[in-house]
C-alpha cells in the first residue's frame, strides 16, 4: 500500500510522460502494452495510460483525463469512443488517395480500440460502471453493423471483427 501512496500523485505525469515518447498510435499502443496488468497499481497505470493516449490521437487535452475518478473513467471513453470511428477521423490529405486515407483512419481506429479495451479492463464494473459499459457495447454494435466491407477491404472487415469481439467480451463483463 505504501508503494501505491506513492506513485498516486506522480501517475498523472508518468502518463504524461509516456504519451509524449510517441505520436503514431501504433506505438502508443505498443506502450499500453509493454506495462504489466498484474497489481491494481498496475492496472489503473495501464487504464490511465491508454485513455491519454486515447485523447491525444484524438486531439483532445490528455491531461483532462488524468483528474478524473475511477467512476468516470468509462463516461469519458464512451465520449472518446465516439470519435473513434473511421468516419469521424481527421486525417491529413496532402499526399494520400482517398483509399489510403480510408484505410489508415481504420488503422488508427483499430488501435483506439484496443486502447478502449485496456481502459475496460477484465472487472466487472461496479455502480454507474455497468450503465457506461453497457452504453460503450451498444455504441460497437452500431459501429460494427455500419462499417461497410468491400472488395480489396480487407482492413474493414479486421476493424468490424474486432469491434464485435470486444463487444461480446465487453457483455460478457455485464453478465
Amino acid at each position: 500500500a505504501r508503494c501505491h501512496r506513492a506513485l498516486s500523485p506522480q501517475l498523472p505525469l508518468l502518463c504524461l510522460s509516456l504519451c509524449q515518447l510517441s505520436e503514431h498510435h501504433h506505438s502508443l499502443l505498443a506502450i499500453a502494452r509493454l506495462l504489466p496488468d498484474i497489481t491494481p497499481r498496475e492496472r489503473e497505470l495501464r487504464r490511465r495510460l491508454s485513455l491519454c493516449a486515447m485523447a491525444q490521437l484524438l486531439g483532445k487535452a490528455p491531461c483532462a483525463v488524468l483528474s478524473l475518478g475511477a467512476q468516470e473513467e468509462l463516461l469519458v471513453l464512451a465520449q472518446l469512443l465516439a470519435q473513434s470511428w473511421p468516419h469521424h477521423l481527421q486525417l491529413p490529405t496532402q499526399h494520400h488517395a482517398l483509399q489510403d486515407l480510408d484505410q489508415e483512419a481504420c488503422y488508427l481506429s483499430h488501435s483506439l480500440l484496443y486502447l478502449a479495451d485496456i481502459v475496460v479492463g477484465t472487472e466487472r464494473p461496479q455502480g454507474e460502471q455497468w450503465g457506461h459499459l453497457q452504453q460503450l457495447c451498444t455504441q460497437l454494435e452500431r459501429f460494427g453493423s455500419g462499417l461497410r466491407e468491400g472488395m480489396g477491404q480487407f482492413y474493414r472487415s479486421q476493424l468490424k471483427n474486432l469491434a464485435t469481439v470486444l463487444c461480446i467480451k465487453w457483455q460478457e463483463l455485464l453478465e
